[in-house]
């Protein structure tokens, strides 16, 4: 089992299999493999190097997947990042596979046969596009958790173990993530991936906070020495 980087993902290795149905939730969903040299293994993606998590590690009951804790990781570095680049193109060619598999399998995921563009309508995609355009588009994942005990590790700049409570927001992260599974929704017709946390190594951020301006004892002899001229030159005018 190895951690694909994201130059790495060919779609045509990503494997769907075959859907079930949860038999307390009512959501069908569907395993996600990834084909590796001829055998099937779980599906394991590093993110962009140093990716921003504007909200930290926070708790969200919001979606349809039941996902109660997730991280959101930034693509405000895009443009300057190819790593970040290459990361969103990634989970592009993913998102196509899932779309194409679904369309191909609509009758049995869905329960009727569905043009592609509509399932465009229906997917949820965890990437997500800010509702104020001056803000990048983010890549949702959920933070899995059995109670109160964190299935996911936290590393440190160190590479050392952390406690996932010292993930602070606004800091930036490097992160391994599985592509879980393929969920759906039999009344509503949504479905999308689920991605989940397994790694984290997070760069605590170096914004000062509080005024830190300093005054400069010579700027402001200086200061002091430049009104005393304006005023000897006010004289010998007057003179």
């Amino acid at each position: 089992m190895s951690v694909l980087l994201s130059t790495e993902v060919n779609a045509e290795n990503v494997v769907i299999n075959e859907a079930k149905t949860g038999k307390t939730s009512g959501f069908k969903s569907a395993k996600i493999r990834y084909n590796l040299e001829g055998k099937e293994s779980r599906f394991l993606l590093q993110t962009g190097k140093k990716m921003r998590i504007p909200f930290g590690i926070s708790n969200n009951e919001k979606f349809g997947d039941g996902t109660k804790w997730e991280v959101q990781f930034s693509f405000q570095d895009e443009e300057r990042s190819s790593s970040v680049q290459n990361f969103h193109a990634a989970l592009d060619r993913v998102n196509n596979k899932v779309l194409q598999t679904v369309q191909e399998n609509s009758q049995e995921f869905l329960g009727k046969e569905y043009s592609l563009e509509m399932l465009m309508e229906f997917f949820k995609n965890s990437i997500k596009q800010a509702k104020d355009p001056k803000y990048a588009p983010t890549f949702r994942v959920q933070v899995p958790f059995k109670g109160d005990k964190p299935l996911f590790t936290v590393y440190n700049e160190k590479e050392e173990e952390i406690d996932w409570n010292e993930v602070e927001k606004g800091s930036s992260c490097t992160a391994v993530v599985e592509a879980a599974q393929l969920w759906m929704s039999s009344g509503t017709k949504q479905f999308g991936v689920t991605w989940r946390l397994l790694q984290m190594q997070t760069f605590k951020s170096e914004r000062i906070t509080g005024f830190q301006i300093r005054k400069e004892t010579q700027d402001l002899e200086g200061e002091e020495s430049d009104d005393d001229d304006d005023d000897d030159d006010e004289d010998s005018e007057e003179d």
